[in-house]
Parts: structure tokens; sequence; C-alpha cells
């Protein structure tokens, strides 16, 4: 998972450390309301196939630990005595989510980027 994290701080450059790191960046910018962008369930809809390519085409991890990855993202949980299987998304509280999360994101913000013709001023 190490090796995943160090992935996405080395391949995106909008990556945030921590809160510390996150006001260093924005410090200097004033946000109006329009400006902000809220996800919702992030991790449970995050698209695991596609992150798994995205990992994959970057040839950033070794290809025989992509299996381990993959195996990390299966998820059973309980409920009323029974058990399931998580079928879309990343599980909440996994330590893989937060990075399969920022690896998906930080991808689609590099592609949303790349297409628009208005770039943001932050």
């Amino acid at each position: 998972m190490a090796l995943a994290y160090s992935f996405s701080r080395r391949f995106f450059e909008s990556h945030i450390t921590n809160s510390t790191d996150f006001i260093q960046k924005i410090q200097k910018n004033r946000l109006r309301p329009t400006d902000l962008l809220d996800l919702e369930s992030l991790f449970t809809q995050v698209p695991i196939k596609d992150t798994l390519n995205i990992i994959k085409a970057s040839h950033e991890v070794p290809s025989d630990l992509i299996p381990l990855i993959e195996y990390c993202l299966i998820t059973y949980f309980s409920y009323n005595n029974q058990f399931y299987e998580q079928t879309s998304g990343t599980a909440m509280g996994s330590p893989i989510s937060p990075v399969i999360a920022n690896i998906f994101m930080e991808h689609f913000e590099k592609e949303a980027l790349r297409k628009t013709f208005k770039k943001p001023e932050i």
C-alpha cells in the first residue's frame, strides 16, 4: 500500500499531503461559493476496474503487485447476521480506500483539466 500511496504522490501534482499542506496551497486565494465541489459517498462510488487500469497504465507499480491490490479491494461485511460482498467501490475504513480514491480522482481531475477550455484559477 505504501507503494500505491507513493505512486499517487509522484504521478499527480495536485496531491495534498495533509491539512498544513492544504492551507499553504490555498492561503493566498479567495474562494467564491461557486468554487466548491462536494463529493458524496466517494469511496463507494470509485470505479475499481478503471482505477486498476490507471495504475497498470502508469507502469509505476510492479505488475506482480497488481493482484495483491485487487485482493485488498475485495470486501465482505455482515448485516443482520448475513454476509455480503461489496460489489462496487471501496470499503469505508479500509486503509487502501483513500489511496484508490486519490488515484482515481486525481486522474479524473487531470483529464477534466485537459479537456476544458477555461482553467480554474486555483
